[in-house]
C-alpha cells in the first residue's frame, strides 16, 4: 500500500512528538496510528531521555527482583536479555553494523553500503559479543542496579540527541535525514532537563562524572564516523546509545553514585 502525504497530519502534536520517540526506541505497539508529520520526529529528539528514564526504570526493578530470587550473574544476564528484548535490539543492530562498516571497507560509500546490508560480518559479530559480554559484567557488578540502570538509559538517549543534532547526516535520504532537518538545540535543552533531573536525584556530585564521560563518547565515536563515512546515520545513533550506556555502568561501577 502506498501512503501519501496526504495520510499525514497537519501539524505536529505533543502526543504524536512523544509517540515517535517511544516507537523508535523500543518494541512498544504504535501510540498513534498514522504517519508522523515530519515537526513530530524532529521534536522526538527531545524526548528521548525521557524514554530512557522509563526503559531503566523497568530494568533497574527487573534486576532488584531478580537479584532477590537468583545469582547476580543469572540475574544480570536475564535483565540484559529484557534490555534487548524491550528496544528490540534496534540499538544492539546500529551497533553490529556500525562496526562492520567503519572497520570493513576502504571508502566511504563502500563503508555506507555496509551499514545498509542486513548481514553481519567479522567486525560485527566481535563487536556484538565484546560489548554483550562487558555489559553483562557490569551488571553483574552493580550494587544498586535501580539507579544505575536508569542513570545508563537516560544518558545514552540524551546522547543520541546530542548526535543527531551536532553532527551532519552521512546519506541523502532517510528516516534520519528528516529528524535532522527538524531537530534543533531548542530540543537538546528540553533534553538537558531529563539528565539534569537524573543525575540530580540519582548520582549527586558524581553524575558529572557521568556525563563528562557520555559526552566525551558522543564525540570520539561522532568523530570516528565523521572521518569514516563523513557523517553519522542511524546505525551510527544506536552505537551512540550502546557506547554510552556502557560507559556510564563502568563509570559507576568504578565510582558508585554519592547520591541514592
Amino acid at each position: 500500500m502506498t501512503v501519501t502525504d496526504a495520510a499525514k497530519p497537519e501539524k505536529a502534536t505533543l502526543v504524536g512528538s512523544f509517540a515517535a520517540a517511544l516507537q523508535f526506541s523500543t518494541i512498544a505497539p504504535p501510540v498513534v496510528k498514522r504517519l508522523f508529520a515530519d515537526q513530530e520526529l524532529g521534536n522526538a529528539v527531545a524526548f528521548l531521555p525521557y524514554i530512557g528514564i522509563v526503559l531503566g526504570a523497568i530494568l533497574g526493578t527487573a534486576q532488584l527482583g531478580l537479584n532477590s530470587i537468583l545469582p547476580a550473574s543469572v540475574a544480570a544476564a536475564l535483565t540484559l536479555g529484557l534490555w534487548l528484548l524491550l528496544t528490540g535490539a534496534l540499538h544492539f543492530d546500529g551497533w553490529l553494523d556500525s562496526c562492520d562498516g567503519l572497520f570493513g571497507g576502504y571508502t566511504v560509500e563502500r563503508r555506507l553500503e555496509i551499514m545498509r546490508d542486513s548481514r553481519v560480518g567479522a567486525f560485527g559479530v566481535a563487536g556484538g559479543g565484546a560489548l554483550l559480554l562487558l555489559k553483562f559484567a557490569l551488571l553483574s557488578a552493580l550494587d544498586v542496579p535501580f539507579v544505575s540502570l536508569i542513570l545508563a538509559a537516560t544518558l545514552g538517549r540524551w546522547a543520541m540527541s546530542i548526535a543527531l543534532v551536532g553532527f551532519p547526516y552521512a546519506r541523502k535520504q532517510g528516516l534520519g535525514t528528516t529528524m535532522k532537518a527538524h531537530a534543533s538545540w531548542h530540543h537538546i535543552c528540553i533534553a538537558n532537563l531529563a539528565v539534569v533531573l537524573v543525575l540530580w536525584m540519582g548520582a549527586g556530585l558524581t553524575g558529572l562524572v557521568y556525563l563528562g564521560v557520555a559526552l566525551l563518547g558522543v564525540l570520539a565515536f561522532s568523530g570516528l564516523c565523521m572521518l569514516k563515512i563523513k557523517g553519522l546515520t542511524g546505525d551510527s545513533y544506536g552505537a551512540i546509545c550502546e557506547l554510552t550506556e556502557a560507559l556510564v555502568l563502568a563509570c559507576i561501577v568504578a565510582l558508585p553514585p554519592t547520591l541514592l
